[in-house]
């Protein structure tokens, strides 16, 4: 199911008359089409030189034949080549001097055989002529205005996809030095066909610096690399509905939303990582299931399932966010039995303390006096039966500690890296300790005794230690997938990010996996494979494709499966906000970060710095972690924006915080007052209620804490029905467009560090020195150690 649609790719490039080349298929689709295009794929998937030169290549000849000769100008004449370069004295007489030989002047009658020439440091009359003529043969240029390079093919892409361009094809580079000002590269000594701008947001400047800028124009756009449009895309449609530039055509791996106003949104392609091997001839990889049967364990859940889909139905509330505890358990497991036993003890008390909260916010949006602790019973009882399921028997960690396969690396989530290696070293050294010693060099019998100890598949963690050498512990990102030689388990499905990030990295692996599953997290997964699969038969049928390409996809070959709604509950990892994971982060400096799952975060690698999310991250990784100003700051810019949300946030954080320093006042002892907080459902410390009693906060952290504070004070100004049906929802709001906020300034600052360009969200705050200020404050650092904050470490101060 997740091979490539062949026959269509076929058709595609039969129809096109190409060879089963991705570059040339894109450079097809570009010049079919006249429509603006989206085509999502990472550019380093594609030659995008071999993309520019083509269409460079397509730029029709324009009536727009003028040019302004200057003095200055550097000039070669068209019919006399050998004779040099000369630059222009004076245009009234003309007046020429030889570049070379300055005491050598030309007074010509006319300057119509003469063609403008760069700066470029190309000045051999022999590498001037070569360019002349590579340029008549690709350009079939024959006339002194098709020299002028009036149309030109705007490019926004970087320094390297310049340098990629062969130098047959006359192309510049423009950019903005540390002064500031313009600067132009050329790579040839012919005005350029092709104008790269490292942004957009130059162009202007670039026009007006280039040679014969005034009678510049551009037909296409051509954007490579999503951080070339991503934060830019208000002065592109600017920019396009001023008629700059006719055609634009988006290339790059993100996947975002493009509107050029009045609702002309590009034709979009997303390309498939199938459909990519298949261009690229990439084997196609089945990787093995190692399928661990436990029937109690499905049934178990099986049960869950139907106590939590009656109470939803009964009660008309959502409660299916609990089995992410359940998933939990396929990967947050230990390598020995004895720590893998208080790891579901920790797995069980995080599960109860959100089964607790999630019942109390939900029953409270009901009825507040609902008693829901017959519910949280059965609840947690059920989910306790779960854990027994996977305890003791069936289990991963027995089936590793038993395994009679020689594994080279065991692929665990990044963040459980540490905590494996550590286990492994207690194994490796427990073993060690049983080993037959050798007594001298000569004792044959001893080493044969030790060879035989190591190599016995039928001995305690064989798999992690054969052959006296340790299992190497690694993240998916650090797995060595190209050694054939290499035997990988994969530990679960899970933990490890987007489930569909997974499914991509295993359909590029170059050698197996082995994917430990229990059976029916092996039936999640296929779950998610059918919806992966779904994905790729609608982006495939998609209208937009078929306009681009004239192809319609008609392959029978996708079938798609039926599940049970149990597994699409199990599967489902859909999550609100306070579902998100969080991590803490320590560095090599034995400083730390807390920090949600889905923020983003430079990578350093070498000097390239790539955006990633958090749960992607791995010990030993270089970051840039920008982390949002405080939240006064972060405000201030909100307030710029949203005053009205502002004065309504200030207006009920004093209404709660009031009625609770008034009802406050009127108890004697300060414990007595957090143990009924508590009692009510409270959950964070005792410091953190004397801040809300300091008026330290805009809102308590969750809702549970607001619903707490309610039913303690028992005041009619925080009555039920206004806590629930106007401050609750407008928390809710306000919060999400906080957050969103903080992480579009991220976004932004992000932006700034890998391209050194502020995007038009930012520039509404800060200037350039400021963001340049910021910058550099934003250290390099090397991660130690990831740890998964469970619910009970995220609310603790």
């Amino acid at each position: 199911m997740l091979r490539a649609p062949e026959r269509y790719l076929e058709t595609i490039i039969s129809d096109a008359k190409i060879e089963k080349d991705l570059s040339a298929v894109i450079s097809h689709f570009i010049s079919r089409s006249s429509n603006n295009l989206h085509l999502i794929i990472d550019e380093n998937e594609i030659e995008s030189a071999d993309i520019i030169c083509h269409l460079s290549r397509k730029i029709k000849k324009q009536l727009n034949t003028d040019f302004n000769f200057r003095e200055g100008q550097k000039i070669i004449n068209l019919k006399s080549l050998q004779h040099g370069v000369f630059s222009i004295l004076s245009l009234n007489p003309h007046k020429l001097s030889n570049c070379e030989n300055l005491n050598t002047t030309w007074q010509p009658s006319t300057l119509n055989d003469f063609i403008p020439l760069t700066n470029a440091d190309i000045q051999q009359v022999g590498t001037i002529k070569k360019r002349f003529l590579e340029f008549k043969e690709l350009f079939g240029s024959s006339s002194q205005s098709d020299f002028y390079s009036n149309e030109k093919l705007l490019v926004i892409g970087n320094l390297n996809l310049f340098n990629q361009i062969p130098h047959s094809y006359p192309a510049c580079f423009s950019f903005t030095n540390e002064d500031g000002e313009i600067e132009i590269k050329y790579n040839s000594p012919l005005l350029p066909k092709i104008s790269v701008l490292k942004n957009i947001n130059i162009l202007e400047r670039y026009i007006d610096k280039e040679i014969n800028g005034e009678h510049i124009t551009f037909n296409v756009c051509l954007f490579v690399g999503s951080s070339k449009f991503k934060h830019s895309i208000n002065i592109i449609r600017n920019h396009y509905n001023q008629k700059r530039f006719e055609r634009i055509i988006f290339i790059g791996e993100k996947d975002v939303k493009i509107n050029l106003g009045n609702n002309q949104i590009p034709l979009r392609w997303k390309w498939t990582v199938p459909e990519i091997n298949y261009f690229n001839n990439r084997q196609f990889i089945e990787h093995k299931f190692l399928t661990i049967p436990n029937s109690e364990l499905y049934n178990t859940t099986t049960q869950l399932y139907k106590l939590i889909n009656d109470i939803e139905a009964r009660h008309t509330v959502f409660l299916k966010p609990l089995f992410r505890f359940v998933r939990r358990l396929y990967y947050d497991w230990t390598l020995k039995p004895e720590s893998n036993k208080e790891r579901v003890v920790q797995i069980k008390e995080d599960y109860n303390l959100a089964l607790n909260e999630l019942l109390e916010e939900t029953f409270f949006n009901i009825d507040p006096a609902f008693n829901f602790q017959k519910y949280y019973q059965i609840l947690s009882s059920k989910f306790t039966e779960i854990i027994d399921s996977v305890r003791t028997n069936n289990n991963k960690t027995e089936i590793i500690k038993s395994y009679q396969h020689k594994i080279h690396q065991l692929v665990v989530p990044s963040f459980l890296c540490n905590s494996y290696k550590s286990q492994l070293n207690q194994i490796y050294n427990e073993s060690k300790k049983h080993a037959p010693t050798v007594k001298s060099l000569n004792s044959l019998g001893n080493l044969k005794e030790m060879k035989q100890y190591w190599d016995d598949t039928n001995r305690n963690y064989f798999s992690l230690t054969a052959a006296r050498t340790k299992t190497e512990i690694v993240s998916f990102a650090k797995s060595d997938n190209a050694n054939k030689q290499y035997y990988r388990i994969v530990a679960s499905i899970y933990g490890s990010g987007k489930i569909e990030k997974i499914i991509e990295r295993l359909l590029r692996a170059k050698t197996e996996y082995n994917l430990l599953l229990y059976s029916i997290e092996e039936e999640a997964f296929k779950f998610h494979i059918d919806r992966y699969v779904e994905e790729l038969n609608r982006e495939y049928a998609s209208n937009d494709r078929y306009e681009i390409c004239g192809i319609e996809f008609n392959d029978n070959y996708y079938q798609f499966s039926t599940f049970d709604t149990l597994i699409e509950a199990l599967a489902s990892t859909q999550q609100d906000d306070k579902d998100t994971e969080y991590y803490k982060i320590t560095f090599s400096d034995n400083s730390t970060v807390k920090l949600p799952s889905s923020k983003s975060v430079l990578k350093v690698s070498n000097t390239e710095k790539i955006v990633v999310r958090v749960e992607e991250l791995c010990n030993g990784d270089e970051v840039q972690i920008y982390e949002n100003p405080d939240k006064e700051a972060l405000r201030t810019i909100f307030k710029l924006e949203h005053p009205d949300l502002i004065s309504k946030a200030d207006e009920y954080s004093a209404l709660w915080q009031q009625c609770l320093i008034d009802y406050s006042n009127e108890i004697i002892f300060e414990q007595q007052l957090y143990n009924q907080l508590v009692s009510n459902g409270f959950s964070v410390s005792i410091n953190t209620m004397r801040r809300y009693l300091q008026n330290e906060a805009t809102f308590p952290r969750r809702r549970i804490d607001l619903i707490a504070i309610a039913k303690t004070v028992n005041d009619s100004r925080l009555s039920f029905n206004f806590v629930r049906n106007t401050i609750l929802p407008f928390i809710h709001d306000y919060n999400g467009k906080m957050i969103e906020y903080g992480f579009r300034l991220s976004e932004s600052i992000n932006h700034f560090l890998t391209t050194e360009e502020i995007d038009a969200f930012i520039s509404d705050w800060y200037n350039r020195s400021e963001v340049e200020k910021i910058a550099s404050q934003i250290p390099i650092k090397k991660v130690k150690d990831f740890e998964l904050l469970t619910t009970r470490s995220n609310v603790d101060d």
